[in-house]
């Protein structure tokens, strides 16, 4: 018993030490890599340096959690540029998952809290993200409308999350209209793009990952949402809420499928029997 007692003590002691240098590793290369974004793109014209130093940023943080990504159709997404992508919300690993394998110009929209954080924020800003209060209501949404169809002008695609916030759960949240009506009013296409497995990872308020979970995240784009331009130009809101409402249905029927049951899209997900502890180790340093 005693030899058993020591021997979890020295494993608890080594996974302590693994996800510290985990940790190290993961904040060294964020402010490096987000430092130099910052920097280069207070000298060098246009954001592209430093979307390109984010996506090196995103491929390198996924190795080094050792998930693999299951990436298909996203060409929808080159091609109807520039579009409104539209993304399910479910860990802070999304970002660095959409980052990996996402390509061509696009900018996100994210709260205004994110660019206020040290290298983080600065890269934000560098890069030419969009940031949104969601505490000024409606005022909030007309300058969102306004930098989103001012960065579409330029070409770029705007990526939201139409949830508002990551789904604590796992299940696919009710959508917020804001996406779909600045697709319609900008009048371009919107473009589905399903995450999976994200959750069983990182899950919502977690700073640690779950050793256990599968370690695959399923991206899927869609073909582009259609709606009505008639509508769109004389009852815009009417059109938005068509819109969503086709949207919310696209991504339940695509979860339902990766999932493997009706209605796993709207349940928790995975299901509370199946679920793992996410509070036992952080990010491992990549071997």
């Amino acid at each position: 018993m005693t030899t058993a007692r020591h021997g979890s003590a020295r494993d608890r002691l080594a996974q302590a030490l693994d996800t510290t240098a985990g940790w190290i590793r993961l904040s060294l290369r964020t402010a490096i890599y987000a430092g130099t974004s910052s920097t280069v793109g207070a000298v060098t014209p246009g954001p592209h340096l430093s979307q390109w130093l984010f996506a090196r940023w995103c491929r390198a943080t996924v190795r080094q959690l050792g998930v693999t990504l299951d990436a298909a159709g996203l060409e929808a997404a080159r091609d109807a540029a520039p579009c409104i992508l539209a993304a399910n919300h479910l860990s802070a690993l999304d970002i660095p998952v959409l980052g990996a394998v996402l390509e061509g110009d696009y900018r996100w929209v994210a709260k205004r809290e994110l660019f206020r954080v040290p290298f983080v924020g600065w890269h934000l800003w560098s890069a030419g993200h969009i940031p949104v209060d969601r505490r000024a209501g409606r005022k909030a949404a007309v300058s969102l409308q306004a930098r989103v169809e001012r960065v579409l002008a330029e070409g770029a695609s705007v990526l939201l999350f139409p949830e508002g916030t990551r789904s604590a759960d796992g299940a696919l949240q009710r959508f917020k209209l804001g996406a779909f009506q600045a697709a319609v009013r900008a009048g371009v296409p919107l473009v589905p793009i399903v995450l999976d497995g994200t959750q069983a990872i990182v899950r919502k308020g977690a700073f640690t990952l779950d050793p256990s979970a599968p370690r695959t995240v399923v991206v899927r784009g869609l073909a582009p949402v259609p709606y009505d331009q008639g509508l769109a130009r004389t009852r815009p809101d009417e059109a938005a809420k068509a819109l969503r409402d086709a949207t919310f249905a696209r991504f339940v029927e695509v979860l339902d499928a990766l999932r493997g049951a009706q209605g796993a899209a709207l349940a928790p997900y995975p299901p509370p029997g199946n679920a793992q502890s996410s509070q036992v180790a952080a990010p491992t340093r990549a071997r």
